[in-house]
């Protein structure tokens, strides 16, 4: 198996090597469905090599055959990533044709193979940048059960908060009491014109469903709109375009993993202490915005730096 994956991965080194002179439209364009093609060769010759699949391999410590994986309880969960860059501006963008995508496309397989014995994760979660619903339902079969929007769960009184904050920086005069801009209008023009060319591509491909999120911060050429959370660096503003709104800084918090905005009955937030809380909501967006994104990708690595400050801040008290 890992041969066959060897050959494919030198087609698609033979292949990279034709691109170089071609203009950058035509060569995003073949590397896209080369790279299509590709997966769904790669795919096949997994498939066909399912039952080579072992789920033991040589123990370290005992040489007896072990399984490689933790033993499954009910509610189990499976968390990994994929190497961003052959989907990045700062690699190559070279999507499926890179080598550095094929342990990620191993590792899904794996959880495949893995649930066809009936020992794999219920849960499956994958930080970064490439899969999505139409790639994750034909390789494991699993379903996207959750949106970005979830984590739109802000009490008003902070949406209208922010809204006030963003018409004061324009120069917009205050509104009476009670009343606020409509988040369109207190945006800077910057951010709203590119909302606005995000929103046109949304349109051409989903007529209907708006219920997902661009990176205003930067054009569609660099950042697609998309149902999920897209990945997050310093600088991000996210806009959910069914919402009408950008998401708050401490909504983005939540996606990576501190318990904001849960029902108080919600077994995390009885975890965590509201004083914590209370204290890491009052840093200033700019500063808050540092410990999200790149810094702090997936939600388990935001539950455990939550804990770190948590415990820190118990033995100061």
């Amino acid at each position: 198996m890992i041969c066959g994956l060897c050959c494919e991965e030198k087609h698609a080194q033979e292949l990279q090597a034709r691109l170089k002179g071609q203009p950058k439209a035509a060569s995003r364009s073949i590397v896209t469905d080369a790279g299509n093609r590709f997966l769904q060769e790669a795919c096949l010759l997994l498939q066909s090599n399912l039952d080579k699949f072992n789920l033991t391999a040589e123990c370290s410590e005992c040489g007896a055959q072990c399984a490689w994986a933790p033993p499954q309880k009910a509610g189990s969960l499976e968390a990994g990533g994929n190497t961003c860059t052959p989907w990045s501006c700062r690699g190559k963008l070279a999507g499926w044709l890179d080598p550095q995508s094929l342990p990620a496309l191993v590792w899904v397989f794996s959880l495949k193979a893995a649930s066809e014995t009936g020992k794999g994760p219920d849960v499956v979660l994958n930080e970064c940048v490439l899969f999505n619903k139409d790639f994750f339902q034909p390789l494991v079969f699993r379903r996207l059960l959750l949106k970005g929007s979830v984590y739109l769960k802000a009490p008003q009184n902070l949406v209208d908060g922010l809204v006030d904050q963003m018409a004061e920086a324009k120069g917009l005069p205050p509104r009476p009491p009670g009343h606020h801009y409509g988040f369109q209008a207190a945006m800077p023009t910057g951010e709203r014109m590119r909302m606005l060319t995000h929103l046109e591509k949304v349109q051409e491909t989903m007529l209907c469903d708006l219920d997902v999120n661009a990176e205003i911060a930067q054009n569609p050429g660099y950042s697609k709109s998309m149902s999920i959370v897209p990945t997050l660096v310093r600088n991000s503003v996210i806009y959910n375009f069914q919402a009408d709104r950008e998401f708050l800084v401490l909504e983005l918090l939540a996606s990576q993993g501190l318990p904001y905005f849960l029902p108080d009955e919600h077994p995390f937030t009885r975890e965590m202490p509201g004083e914590f809380l209370n204290e890491l909501a009052k840093i200033p967006d700019r500063k808050l915005k540092c410990i999200c994104g790149n810094a702090m990708n997936m939600a388990q690595v935001g539950s455990v730096i939550a804990m770190i400050f948590m415990f820190a801040t118990r033995q100061e008290l």
